[in-house]
């Protein structure tokens, strides 16, 4: 639900810097309990690779826990420094709440959606929306990224009944 992206910055790479620090923040204390999905589920869904905007989107990070973690997972990240903030997508359901905090000089936005979604694991133990589900969340605006080359291929490699995850399509350009 982030900003839409720069056409003229899609070829840029995302900062290391970020990419690390969003990265060790996923993997230590967001996805034991919750699923990543949008950008970083396709990061982890993808061959290793350069981080170009185009490919996926790393301005926040979209995670999905079931109602029934919501209670202890939001009080775990207000344990660990991440405060509440209000955005236009706020609803009366409480289905979907941001968090943001600084890490390292990273500013750290968690999208986190109360939903039970079906997952996969993947790298590294990492939980991920399952990648049929998530290309649908594109089509009823819960991820506005749908330009991106993971969600383009990943579309096309379920549409021949090809499993997506690990697909080094995911992470190559069709244009450069």
């Amino acid at each position: 639900m982030g900003d839409p992206r720069n056409p003229a910055r899609l070829y840029d790479e995302w900062s290391a810097h970020r990419v690390e620090i969003m990265d060790l923040e996923i993997q230590t204390f967001l996805t034991p309990v919750g699923a990543l999905s949008g950008g970083w589920a396709w990061h982890y869904m993808s061959p290793s690779h350069k981080e170009y905007k185009l490919l996926h989107d790393h301005k926040d990070i979209d995670l999905f826990v079931a109602p029934y973690e919501a209670p202890k997972y939001i009080s775990d990240l207000k344990r660990m420094g991440y405060e509440k903030i209000s955005t236009i997508y706020d609803n009366p359901s409480g289905q979907f709440v941001r968090f943001e905090k600084y890490e390292d000089n990273v500013k750290i936005i968690i999208d986190l959606f109360i939903e039970d979604v079906p997952t996969v694991v993947v790298y590294n133990a990492i939980r991920v929306v399952k990648p049929e589900v998530l290309l649908s969340f594109y089509d009823m605006k819960k991820h506005t990224t749908d330009d991106c080359m993971a969600v383009i291929a990943a579309r096309k490699l379920i549409a021949q009944n090809i499993d997506p995850i690990g697909r080094e399509e995911l992470c190559q350009f069709k244009d450069k």
